[in-house]
Order: structure tokens, then C-alpha cells, then sequence
């Protein structure tokens, strides 16, 4: 389909959806109470948790599905900042930044993107305000003045626009009201670097049926790790992110939002440690001459960089990305139904350069771009809820388009500083879909719930590979693709030609299920069992820079079964949560960077097991004491998967899967001081423990990072309530100054590269409501 006709198709929808009319039904306002002490009288109780993952104003303890739900108060008093965070509080969520500062990547139960090029499509879908982001870079910019925070595990695809496997991540912004109000907040981070953030919300009645908010954020990051090959200081960035929304509300039965937003941020690429590995390199495997890398058996060269505070990096790395985009949303009531049309637009700029050995030796660098922009819609429909048969009905429709060039300098690819290979991937994907899910009520205690949904994904894609000849590589010039300033200009051969291609369109069609039976014993339990189908589409490999790693995936299938428990104590004073899962995974879509020589292989694995459990826990023990923990367990490993290690046949049955620790835990407790004169003083803490994590589908040790315990501590002073309200904060994250790894790989050559988490922060945090 041409993006004309598309974006006239979505166009001409909405418009549908904004001229029906009708009586005002029921309520679905989008929010989430923080699930802290409520005191009403003498009553001690958990306040409601009020989510949208079944497209309805619902109780989290009334939705029967694995959902982990935060409220933005909540996650700006324990200091959640970043999307990375998340998995503090969150059973079976690994999540990371790691490959790139820009690009957050989630793995929910064992599930997760190992495909690290610019445009992988992910098991775990990111919403942000409903709009599903088919590019993970910079998301992060749009996640600050949350209303809520929604993590469902399992896969999804009969109640939201794009069909997953592993799960969804939801965000979701406050949105404007009728009142004049906002606040100021302003953050200073100091220990192993030095961090400014100063972030403003302004919301403003504009009249009777229409207010606006305003946000703005800034960030500046000082560089803070001494570079040892040049004396000069690497790791400082800036990020400027802002948005503006506006709610009209002609009526009861009409409420329409608009969502600008855009964002710019520059600073230096990932800091890659990295080693060489010994009794791996094989002379023969660097070019068709057999040139060896001088003592490539280790001998000379440094096995790993690792001091504190150091890196030895010979390369101009840096990391720029920029994206801006508009939402609008549209929700009517005709007669008894809800009717939602939700438009989105975004275009994404990114260009990172990185060192991935980590050494300053001219072994191995690369140069990635992504220019990107995608357009979708999606229109629901919901009937009353109150009845004996009910359901949600939607359409979705995207269009995007991502051109990513890719540059790699490196030995192995010729005599040493003599090539640079070049891929430049085009690819164009349309998405259609239908899907449903419908409830009945057998009675007042048992319920039945059936989904179903209809897919269908179109790529094209359009990859070239370039030999590129130099007298020594230079990814210096923003124009060209190189990277090392020690060596003369770069220069092409004028006999440069097309090593490799494809030119190459599919489509995946697929129709997806999930059933879901109900019961609720009492008012205050809810017990249920599912299973589901998730569907992943196939793809292409973006990341190919060699002709052997040019390949088409099938597409990746899941089944899910799962029972879980929500079950609430004393008068909602204590609440327990709990699932177990077993899925059976086919053709998962695995990317390994170790298969042969410096290339990135992108392949289907045969089959894979995943089971475990998710147990989550809140108290309000006290009037002002709140209590909560989780607990996860996940057994995620390969049944069948043979592919290459250095160019040899192996086979990874019995391998963990990636990103996928056995034991997650967390627990954390706040405790207020109500003083006579209306000041409050807040205490907090939280802990959180993994099990060693791999990093890829090989489980290196050198590539993954072991068991670990982190923990943090807030302390907090805010003034009575008022026109001016201050809050004053002091904090330290990382208490106990773990160093531990965040990413990690390995290719088939000589080498790993690795990188390392903040080191322990301390932070003060001032602010004003108003």
C-alpha cells in the first residue's frame, strides 16, 4: 500500500469515529491510583489499582492476566526515572540500555529482543499513550509526568493494535484537566558522574471545553571515564524532550486529545570493555590471504581493559538521536457504546559510533544509522460492560519505513586498516489486523473470555552490501562511515562494487487465540486460567554485513498457558498476587554475533520451554507504614537449536535463553512521619536481586553477568499541602557500589565486548506544585 492511500485511510477513519453521536454512557477515564495506605477514619487499606489492559477502566485485581501496574506518583517516590528501572519492581522483567543509551530493549519471562540492529521488531511491545513504538531508540524521552506505568506478561494481541509474544510495556501521560496547575523539579546527581535535570509541567484551562499541558525536560550529563589513549574525558550528554497536549471535551460524549512531542539528544556512545580471548583466534579466519593479525593468539594484545573509571578507546564514538511526532485520540459514546480512534505519527533521526572491541587497537568498529517513520491506526469499539455478553472490537492498521546503513572497520575483513564493509537496508512493513475479545458471565462468579485476532505483515526489504577500500579506515567524516582519526583520509577505490544483496517481500498471515475462564470465590478473589497464542512475524536480518548472514526468518510462534491467583486480606489490607506459566516456543527469532568471523547471524531456532512463576505482595501494616515484594522465577531454555560457533556446527539444546534470569526478587517499605505542623517526612527503601543473566544464546561467562543485589534509599521533606507545595528529596541509588554488566557480546573471531552499569549515585531533588 503507497503512504498516500494509507494515510487517507487513517485519516478518513477517524473522521468516522469523531462524527458519531450519541447519549453518554459509562465512564473510562485512564487512570491509576498509587497503591499506598489509604486511611479513611480509623481504616487502614490499599488503595484501588485502576488499569486499562482490557481497554476498560478496570481494577487490576479484576483483570485476569499477569499485570504489574505503577502510578506516576508512585514512581517519582521511589525515584523511577527511566524506563530500565522498571525492573526493580517488576517479577521476570529484565531490561537494559546497555547496546546503546537511546535504546531500551525488555524481556519479559525469558522473552526479549537479541537482535540489536536498528529496526528489530521486538517480543515485548512498547505503547506510549496507546501508540504502539515499532523502533525502541529514544523512548525514553517521552517517559516523564507519567500518569501510569502498565507491564503484562504474557502475549498480547486480542485487546491491543500489534500482536507480541512476550508481553507489553504500557505508558501512559498525564493528560490535561480543567485546572490551573503544574510544577517545577529539579534534580542533581552526583558520585561517579554529575547529572542536571530540571523538568516543568504547566496545565491550563483554555475554556470551557478545552485545557492544555505543557511538559519540558532537560538533561545534561557531564562526561565522567577518563580516556587513557588521548587523556581527553568520554560519557557526557544532553537531552532537550518536550510535549504538548490539548483535550477538547465539547460534550459528555466526546473527548478528543492531541499529543506534539519531540526530542533531541547528544553525547557519547556506549562505553564498550572488552578483551581478547585466547585458543579462539584462528589466523585463517581474518581474510582470504591468511594476513594474521599480529599475534592474534593473544599474546601481545591486551586480554581486557577494565580499570575503574578508564577506558582505552581510540575511536570518536558518539550517539545522536532526535525524534518528534504527533497522537491524536478521539473517544465517543454512541448510545451505550464506547467508540476509540487513535492516530499516531512519529519520525525517528539516530546515528551512533561506537569502539565494540574496547581496546584501542584498530580491530573491530562500527557506524549505524537509523532514519525512520512510521504512521498508524487504530479504532476500537466496547459495549457496555455490566452485561451478560460483552466485548472490545478493533482494527489496526501501520505503515513504517526505516533505511538503515550500517558500517563496519575491522582486520578481519582484509590486511589490517585496509576494509570497511557497508550494508544499506531499506525496509518497508505494513501491518493489518483485526482482533476481538469478548466476556460472557456464566453467573455471578464464573466468566468466560475469548479472543481472537487476525494478522497479516507485509516486508519488504531492500539490502545492499558495499566492499569499501581504504589506505586506512575513517569514520571521522559525519558523510562517510568510518571511525578511526589515527589513519590517513578515507578514500574509496573507484573500483568499488556490490558484494551482496537482497531484494526480497513476504507476507505473514496468521490468526491468533486466547480463553481465559474466571472465577470469583468471594468479592475479594479472583482465580483463573488461560491459554493463549502470540505471534511474532517473520523478518530480515538489517544487520548483515557479510553475503552468509543474509537470511529470511519464519515467523515466530508461542503457546501459553498460564494460572494465576489475585486474591486481597483484611479489609484490603494485604494484597497477593500470583501466576505460573508454561509456554512452548517455535522458530524463535534468535540474532548471534558469534556464528562466524565479525558477522551477525540472524536465525530461527528450533524450539524452546519456558516455565516459572510470578508471585507479587502489598501491605498496609500500619497507618503509615506500606510494605510490598515480588518474586519471579523463570526456566527458559532451548530444546532444540543448532547453529554456528566460529563457523563450526553446534548445538545450544539446554542453553538458557537470553536476558533471562532463573530468580528475580524485590521488596521495599516507606514509612511517614505526619509531623504537628503539616510538614510530612518520608523514609524508603528497595532492594532488588537477580540470578546470573547471559547475554546471548552461547552463555559465555565473560558475555553475561552474575547474581546480583542492588539497593536504594530515599529520604524525603514535603511542606503541607497548599498553593505552593515544596518537596525537598535525598537519595542514593546503588547503596553498595556494585559494579556489575548491563550488555555484553562475543563474535566468532578473537574478542569480547561488555559494558558497565552506573556505579553508586547520590542525589538531591527539590520541587514546587502549584
Amino acid at each position: 500500500m503507497r503512504p498516500m492511500s494509507f494515510t487517507t485511510t487513517l485519516l478518513s477513519t477517524t473522521a468516522l469515529v469523531l462524527a458519531c453521536s450519541g447519549a453518554h454512557a459509562q465512564e473510562t477515564k485512564e487512570v491509576a491510583q498509587p497503591a499506598a495506605a489509604a486511611r479513611d477514619g480509623d481504616k487502614i487499606a490499599l488503595d484501588e489499582i485502576i488499569v486499562t489492559a482490557t481497554r476498560r477502566a478496570t481494577n487490576v485485581q479484576d483483570v485476569s492476566t499477569a499485570v504489574t501496574a505503577v502510578a506516576g506518583e508512585q514512581l517519582a517516590r521511589q525515584g523511577i526515572t527511566d524506563a530500565v528501572q522498571l525492573a526493580r519492581i517488576t517479577p521476570n522483567l529484565f531490561a537494559t540500555s546497555g547496546y546503546a543509551g537511546g535504546n531500551t530493549r525488555f524481556a519479559i519471562r525469558g522473552l526479549g529482543a537479541t537482535d540489536f540492529s536498528q529496526a528489530g521488531a521486538s517480543p515485548v511491545a512498547i505503547y506510549i499513550d496507546d501508540v504502539y513504538q515499532p523502533y525502541s531508540f529514544g523512548i525514553g524521552s517521552q517517559l516523564f509526568d507519567l500518569d501510569r506505568v502498565e507491564v503484562l506478561r504474557g502475549p498480547q494481541g486480542t485487546l491491543f493494535g500489534k500482536n507480541t509474544t512476550g508481553g507489553a510495556v504500557a505508558y501512559y501521560s498525564a493528560r490535561p484537566q480543567k485546572q490551573l496547575g503544574g510544577y517545577v523539579n529539579a534534580d542533581l546527581i552526583t558520585g561517579e558522574y554529575n547529572k542536571r535535570t530540571l523538568e516543568g509541567v504547566l496545565n491550563t484551562p483554555i475554556s470551557d471545553t478545552l485545557a492544555a499541558r505543557f511538559d519540558l525536560r532537560y538533561e545534561n550529563r557531564d562526561a565522567y571515564v577518563r580516556n587513557v589513549f588521548n587523556g581527553q574525558d568520554l560519557g557526557e550528554n544532553r537531552m532537550l524532550a518536550g510535549r504538548a497536549q490539548f483535550e477538547w471535551t465539547p460534550s459528555d460524549a466526546t473527548r478528543v486529545n492531541l499529543k506534539l512531542f519531540g526530542m533531541r539528544s547528544n553525547g557519547d556512545a556506549t562505553l564498550y570493555h572488552g578483551g581478547f580471548v585466547q585458543n579462539i583466534c584462528d589466523p585463517a579466519r581474518f581474510d582470504p590471504t591468511n594476513t594474521p593479525y599480529a599475534n592474534c593468539n593473544g599474546s601481545s594484545l591486551p586480554k581486557t581493559y577494565e580499570a575503574p573509571g578508564e577506558v582505552n578507546d581510540e575511536t570518536q564514538s558518539f550517539e545522536k538521536y532526535s525524534n518528534s511526532g504527533l497522537n491524536l485520540r478521539i473517544d465517543q459514546d454512541a448510545g451505550d457504546w464506547s467508540l476509540t480512534a487513535i492516530t499516531g505519527y512519529q519520525k525517528i533521526d539516530y546515528k551512533i559510533r561506537t569502539n565494540d572491541d574496547g581496546n584501542a587497537t584498530d580491530f573491530f568498529g562500527t557506524r549505524q544509522d537509523l532514519h525512520a517513520w512510521q504512521i498508524s491506526q487504530e479504532v476500537r469499539a466496547a459495549s457496555p460492560a455490566g452485561r451478560r455478553l460483552s466485548g472490545v472490537f478493533g482494527l489496526f492498521a501501520q505503515y513504517d519505513r526505516a533505511k538503515a546503513p550500517t558500517s563496519t572497520g575491522s582486520v578481519l575483513f582484509g590486511p589490517p586498516r585496509d576494509n570497511i564493509l557497508r550494508d544499506d537496508a531499506d525496509q518497508k512493513t505494513q501491518t493489518l489486523a483485526a482482533f476481538t475479545n469478548v466476556t460472557f458471565k456464566i453467573d455471578e462468579r464464573f466468566s468466560v473470555i475469548g479472543g481472537l485476532r487476525y494478522s497479516s505483515e507485509r516486508k519488504k526489504v531492500d539490502i545492499v552490501g558495499l566492499d569499501v577500500f581504504s589506505g586506512g579506515y575513517d569514520f571521522t567524516d559525519d558523510t562517510l562511515i568510518g571511525f578511526d582519526i589515527a589513519h590517513p583520509p578515507f578514500v574509496v577505490d573507484p573500483a568499488v562494487d556490490v558484494r551482496f544483496g537482497q531484494h526480497e517481500t513476504n507476507t505473514w498471515n496468521r490468526a491468533t487465540w486466547d480463553l481465559t475462564l474466571n472465577y470469583k470465590p468471594s468479592d475479594d478473589a479472583l482465580l483463573y486460567v488461560k491459554a493463549a497464542e502470540g505471534f511474532r512475524s517473520g523478518g530480515y536480518n538489517l544487520f548483515a554485513s557479510t553475503p552468509d548472514a543474509i537470511a529470511t526468518v519464519r515467523p515466530e510462534i508461542l503457546r501459553s498457558y498460564e494460572a494465576g491467583a489475585k486474591l486481597e486480606f483484611f479489609d484490603n489490607r494485604l494484597r497477593l498476587n500470583s501466576s505460573g506459566f508454561y509456554y512452548e516456543l517455535s522458530d524463535q527469532q534468535i540474532l548471534s554475533t558469534g556464528a562466524s568471523g565479525a558477522g551477525v547471524k540472524l536465525s530461527n531456532a528450533g524450539s524452546s520451554t519456558v516455565k516459572g512463576f510470578e508471585v507479587e505482595a502489598e501491605a498496609a501494616v500500619v497507618a503509615h507504614l506500606r510494605l510490598s515484594g515480588s518474586l519471579g522465577y523463570t526456566d527458559a531454555r532451548f530444546d532444540e537449536y543448532h547453529t554456528l560457533f566460529a563457523g563450526q556446527p553446534i548445538s545450544l539444546a539446554g542453553h538458557r535463553l537470553a536476558y533471562a534470569p532463573k530468580w528475580t526478587a524485590s521488596t521495599s517499605a516507606a514509612y511517614d512521619f505526619d509531623l504537628s505542623n503539616g510538614y510530612n517526612i518520608r523514609l524508603s527503601t528497595d532492594w532488588n536481586y537477580r540470578s546470573k543473566v547471559y547475554f546471548d544464546a552461547y552463555n559465555f561467562s565473560y558475555t553475561g553477568d552474575g547474581s546480583l543485589v542492588l539497593g536504594n534509599a530515599r529520604i524525603s521533606l514535603t511542606a503541607p499541602a497548599g498553593p505552593r507545595q515544596w518537596h525537598l528529596d535525598a537519595y542514593v541509588n546503588n547503596l553498595t557500589d556494585q559494579k556489575y554488566h548491563v550488555f555484553g557480546f562475543f563474535t566468532g573471531t578473537a574478542w569480547y565486548s561488555r559494558v558497565y552499569s552506573d556505579r553508586r549515585l547520590f542525589g538531591l531533588q527539590a520541587g514546587v506544585k502549584f
